[in-house]
């Protein structure tokens, strides 16, 4: 039993491993493959497919993209179309995938489904140019659930699509790139997802759960996350003054997952230089400390939005797009302003709404029971997503608090949502406001706002910048993210 164990633990130590290098690789591909794994598996299991067939669907959804490891990053993420010699490149990685993976027993079932995952109905599809039923079926449902999963998220050449627009880009090439088989009972399994999450927010009563979560809170009965640990450590690093970059990069490299995902952001636009970093040494180099410390701070709590609530993936996903964007607005603000130590307003962005996720996490972890609902919570992610606005400051502060933030990182938690301000109230919380607000303006919040005045914001009158600087950095910002978002 306990040799049973070890070897899952340890297959799933080698499946997270094997995710974190296809994640390290580029803007479209973080969270991707659990989505499509996750996704796929469920469909098959609507489908009726065996649960032995379900399992080597879920698993190569998880690794189907290997092969991207040896793409070239600027072609991941070329922001226009591929020209034949780029595209004939790309078209290797189901190949490469098998390579890699042909040599690992406990993969040998799945390959077929990753070699063939972008096959298409019609023959015209790679690498082999399979047709119809010939392609399997596996692969088959992975194309779709692909497919529809990056049609839901930014491109560097295309906005998101919403999931009617994603379903109906579907609709329109089944027979050409889908089985019509699969997309007929594909568009009413989206739909019943999204029908049944309506229904149980009506007939269940949010407002009481979440003045239950904030009591049980209150009462001692929540658990609040720790800091991992290389984090804790990396930050007693940090305040020694005899601390040097070698101390720093033998900590990093403790974490092979942080270990590729620092050197994949090194590697990114924002911080392109003339050589290309190759290790967490050449990384610590080119970023910094107190910089290395801020991007292993936001790879870590990146794990933070990761759920297993389908309901809330997407949701979760949109939430870390907007840390991550306030962050980047945060610390450009201060720069404008000329803020001494601006690299903290970069940690100050990233966890101002720390509370909203961990409200949200504590509600889908909650048993039914206990939540007084036989049906079990499913949440509709807009609707959920505002009836929180007012409690969540109250655990990001002690999230905060716990995580030994400073008392000024806690006020901004409390009060980053207000409208008005006191004339002496801390440039940082208004800092923070202003970001918060202006990734609404440029598409990067929950409750994004094109249409808003910066001009006649309270934070940017008080702040003395101009609205001319404040719509460049929300330029600048909204590039860097549309470029560089998802590397962590």
């Amino acid at each position: 039993m306990e040799q049973n164990e070890s070897f899952q633990t340890f297959y799933n130590e080698v499946i997270k491993l094997l995710v974190s290098i296809i994640e390290g690789k580029g803007l479209f591909i973080r969270g991707h493959s659990e989505r499509v794994a996750d996704l796929s598996s469920s469909f098959a299991n609507k489908l009726s497919l065996p649960k032995k067939t379900t399992e080597k669907i879920h698993l190569a959804g998880m690794l189907r993209d290997i092969g991207m490891v040896y793409i070239p990053y600027e072609l991941i993420n070329k922001p226009g179309k591929l020209n034949e010699n780029e595209f004939t490149l790309v078209k290797q990685h189901p190949l490469i995938a098998e390579q890699l993976l042909s040599s690992i027993s406990m993969f040998k079932d799945i390959i077929p489904f990753i070699r063939h995952h972008h096959e298409h109905f019609d023959g015209t599809g790679y690498p082999d140019g399979l047709k119809g039923t010939d392609i399997p079926l596996e692969a088959r449902i992975l194309c779709l659930v692909d497919t529809y999963d990056a049609l839901l998220a930014p491109r560097p050449y295309r906005p998101a699509l919403n999931v009617d627009e994603a379903l109906a880009e579907i609709n329109n090439k089944k027979e050409i790139i889908y089985d019509a088989n699969l997309v007929n009972a594909f568009i009413p399994f989206i739909t019943s997802l999204s029908d049944s999450s309506v229904n149980q927010v009506e007939n269940t009563p949010i407002k009481n759960i979440i003045q239950q979560v904030v009591n049980n809170f209150h009462g001692g009965n929540i658990d609040l996350p720790i800091l991992p640990h290389v984090i804790r450590e990396l930050q007693k690093a940090i305040d020694n003054p005899n601390s040097t970059q070698e101390t720093i990069s033998q900590i990093l490299e403790k974490d092979a997952a942080i270990t590729i995902r620092l050197i994949s952001v090194a590697n990114s636009p924002i911080y392109r230089a003339a050589y290309k970093v190759l290790s967490v040494r050449h990384a610590v180099t080119r970023l910094g400390l107190k910089e290395t410390h801020n991007i292993v701070f936001a790879i870590a709590n990146k794990n933070l939005y990761r759920t297993n609530n389908k309901q809330l993936m997407t949701l979760m996903e949109r939430m870390w797009q907007h840390a991550l964007a306030c962050a980047y607005c945060s610390k450009s603000i201060a720069n404008a302003l000329k803020v001494a130590d601006i690299e903290q307003y970069f940690l100050m962005g990233l966890l101002h709404d720390i509370g909203k996720v961990l409200l949200l996490k504590v509600i889908t972890e909650l048993p039914p029971e206990e939540l007084n609902d036989p049906l079990g919570l499913e949440i509709d992610k807009i609707l959920i997503s505002e009836m929180i606005q007012k409690a969540h400051t109250i655990l990001g502060s002690a999230l905060l608090d716990r995580w030994g933030f400073s008392q000024e990182f806690a006020r901004i938690a409390r009060m980053h949502e207000n409208t008005t301000f006191d004339e002496d109230v801390e440039r940082s919380i208004l800092i923070i406001n202003l970001a918060n607000i202006l990734t609404r303006k440029i598409g990067y919040s929950l409750f994004s706002d094109k249409n808003i005045d910066i001009d006649n914001l309270e934070s940017r009158r008080l702040l003395g910048i101009d609205s001319s600087n404040l719509l460049s950095i929300g330029e600048e910002i909204s590039s860097i993210m549309k470029s560089s978002a998802d590397i962590y």
